[in-house]
């Protein structure tokens, strides 16, 4: 199989319960099986600051900016979701996304 595509014969619906469960499995195996615990954390934990999923916008954000945003949180929720991840997961992801970001402005800052 080399796409999504070429895993759904032609003429299924992209939407049936299948196809939904066959897409949460890939996704289950690209987080988990062939990556550690910490590896999955960390992908997850990089997604949550590249979507900026915690963060507080300020009031004067354009709404082109919060359009785009609001976008990344969408497909975030939409992988967290596809992965089930248990309320204390999501608040432990939320925390190791708060240190990732300082780590990345304070690289940010030394270069």
């Amino acid at each position: 199989m080399t796409s999504l595509s070429d895993a759904i014969p032609t003429g299924t619906p992209r939407r049936g319960k299948a196809a939904s469960l066959k897409l949460a499995a890939a996704y289950r195996g690209v987080f988990s099986a062939n990556a550690t615990k910490d590896e999955a954390e960390i992908v997850r934990a990089d997604l949550a600051v590249f979507c900026k999923m915690f963060d507080a916008m300020a009031p004067d954000v354009s709404n082109d900016v919060l359009r785009v945003i609001e976008g990344r949180r969408s497909v975030y929720r939409m992988i967290m979701g596809y992965l089930a991840l248990s309320e204390r997961d999501l608040l432990d992801l939320q925390s190791a996304a708060a240190l990732e970001a300082q780590v990345n402005d304070a690289e940010l800052m030394a270069s």
